[in-house]
C-alpha cells in the first residue's frame, strides 16, 4: 500500500467527502444525519452546515455504518448519538430539531435497537405522545 500523505492526517473517525467543487475531510461524530436525494446524498452537519456529496446514498452508508449510525428509512440514515426524542407519528426528533422519518417497518426493529444501544442513551430517548 502507498503512504499517502493526507492518510497521516485523518484519524479514523474522519472520512473523504467528495463534492462538485472539492474533497472535504469530515469527522463522522459531526454528522446528524445523511439524506438520499438520487444519485446524491446531503449531509447535515452539528454547525448546521449542509454538504451535497456526489457519492450515492449506499456507498455513503457503508462508509458510516459502523460509527453509530442507523439507516431508520431507505433515504435517511442518522448518528444514532444524535436522537432527541422519537416521536409516535413515526418520526425522531435530532440534534438541532431536525426531524427524519422512521420506516413503519423498521419501527420495532429500531426501538429495539435503542432500547439495548447504549445505557447513557436509553436515558436520553424519550417517547411523545
Amino acid at each position: 500500500m502507498t503512504n499517502f500523505p493526507i492518510s497521516q492526517s485523518l484519524n479514523k473517525k474522519s472520512i473523504l467527502v467528495s463534492s462538485f467543487k472539492s474533497i472535504n475531510v469530515v469527522a463522522v461524530d459531526e454528522i446528524i444525519y445523511i439524506k438520499a436525494m438520487q444519485n446524491y446524498c446531503m449531509l447535515y452537519m452539528k454547525d448546521n452546515s449542509r454538504i451535497l456529496s456526489s457519492t450515492p446514498f449506499g456507498k455513503f452508508f457503508e462508509l458510516v455504518e459502523f460509527d453509530g449510525f442507523y439507516q431508520c428509512h431507505k433515504s435517511y440514515a442518522i448518528q444514532v448519538t444524535s436522537i432527541q426524542r422519537y416521536l409516535k407519528n413515526g418520526t425522531l426528533e435530532l440534534e438541532g430539531r431536525n426531524i427524519v422519518p422512521v420506516a413503519r417497518r423498521r419501527k420495532k426493529d429500531f426501538l429495539d435497537i435503542m432500547m439495548h444501544y447504549d445505557h447513557r442513551l436509553s436515558k436520553k430517548l424519550t417517547v411523545r405522545h
